[in-house]
């Protein structure tokens, strides 16, 4: 069973919770495999009925049209800083406003076919706030997560700028990011 492969902790029930929306970060990847456990998910979450399902992540920032044409069970791909677009969605799911036309960063499936709204940056990045790092379990964080290691224990990444001005022929970070570089103040990190 691919779920099972891919080590994903779901059962047929999705563990017994009541859920109204599933997320996926989605890298690209041509690990056949790997998309076989996403769509074996894909298929439970369509099987619960109403369940929302929204992609995020660097695919569908590059593509959001070919993420939502591969997963035809998904409703919205986030498409780079998902701050501004996730907590406008949820609201939009609750109650309708605001209208999906005007939610920044995402893309959405319709009757008609698939719309990409229009990208923001955010510029102040230290109206984010702090993570919440009460609800964080360190406990549970990979050992190496991001590809940074420490002897000292599990880390937990801070970013503390966004965007790259520089034009690197094998870096996605200026398109996914944004070519203007903002900064979080010192005091915010």
């Amino acid at each position: 069973d691919a779920v099972s492969e891919c080590q994903l902790p779901l059962t047929s029930d999705f563990n017994g919770a009541k859920q109204e929306g599933v997320g996926f970060y989605q890298t690209t990847t041509h690990d056949g495999r790997r998309w076989s456990a996403a769509d074996a998910f894909l298929r439970k979450a369509e099987a619960r009925g109403n369940l929302k399902i929204v992609f995020g992540g660097p695919h569908p920032t590059f593509e959001p049209q070919q993420t939502l044409d591969f997963a035809p069970e998904a409703d919205f791909a986030v498409i780079g800083e998902g701050e501004p677009a996730v907590p406008a969605l949820c609201r939009y799911l609750e109650g309708g406003d605001p209208p999906l036309t005007e939610i920044p960063n995402l893309a959405y499936r319709h009757e008609n076919g698939v719309t990409i709204n229009s990208r923001r940056f955010i510029e102040d990045l230290d109206a984010l706030g702090a993570p919440a790092w009460d609800l964080l379990r360190p406990d549970l964080f990979p050992l190496a997560p991001n590809g940074i290691f420490s002897k000292a224990g599990k880390v937990a990444p801070v970013i503390a700028t966004r965007g790259c001005p520089y034009p690197c022929t094998f870096c996605g970070a200026g398109i996914s990011m944004g070519k203007k570089l903002r900064s979080r103040s010192a005091e915010s990190v």
